[in-house]
């Protein structure tokens, strides 16, 4: 993006692969898993941890299923060789996460652009599908958490992107005017077009060049932005 607009008030981000990498994370988390609980080499690990995701995150995020169930389900799913009870699907997720967390990673110029930003006295935060324990426990790990004013999930929300409903929340988080916001991410539909939905400046992250088709504002690092 060359010659930015003047920044606003206030600016969203979303973070799995907006923020932190999530792929480097999420390969910790299932390798791990998977050498712990499994006695075979399973080389489609990572296929059916995707396919357990695409599988049971809607239900999550429509409020049929909770987050206990949405572990355990997952759970199940890439590991149907083992008779877990609830109890002990959920302590295979809680594996998953102490090794997905101690794995989690930020982009090479998220620390510079959050510094920056706050320096200018811009306010900052998160707007996440994740579950919120899961969020938090990222953020933290990596230094993050206490530099961001607004922390929303969908958990926390009661409602994921792209329902503008989750918007409406930050922005009551934020006390902030849609208009004085950005929220920037890398899926157009859900951080972007639905942010310009709610009223916000949404800007698409790209940082692979995929060349989407979008005539709004959008950017391939965030230091085009800080």
């Amino acid at each position: 993006m060359s010659a930015p607009p003047a920044l606003p008030e206030f600016i969203f981000f979303d973070l799995d692969d907006t923020l932190l990498d999530d792929e480097v994370s999420t390969q910790s988390g299932v390798n791990a898993l998977f050498a712990h609980y499994s006695t075979d080499e399973v080389e489609d690990r990572h296929q059916r941890w995707d396919a357990a995701l695409q599988l049971y995150y809607p239900d999550f995020l429509a409020g049929r299923i909770n987050v206990q169930q949405l572990q355990q389900s997952r759970i199940r799913h890439v590991l149907p060789e083992r008779m877990f009870t609830d109890e002990e699907a959920l302590a295979a997720f809680e594996y998953f996460m102490v090794h997905y967390v101690e794995g989690s990673t930020l982009f090479s110029d998220t620390r510079d652009a959050i510094s920056r930003l706050k320096a200018r006295g811009i306010g900052l935060g998160v707007i996440s599908n994740g579950p919120n324990d899961m969020q938090v426990r990222k953020l933290t790990a990596v230094g993050l958490y206490d530099e961001l004013d607004v922390v929303v999930t969908a958990e926390r929300a009661g409602v994921g992107k792209p329902n503008v409903a989750i918007f409406d929340f930050a922005l009551a988080e934020a006390n902030k005017q849609a208009k004085d916001c950005w929220c920037i991410g890398d899926n157009l539909n859900n951080d972007v077009l639905a942010a310009n939905e709610a009223g916000l400046t949404g800007v698409l992250l790209d940082r692979n060049g995929r060349n989407i088709d979008y005539a709004g504002l959008k950017i391939a690092a965030l230091d085009e932005i800080a």
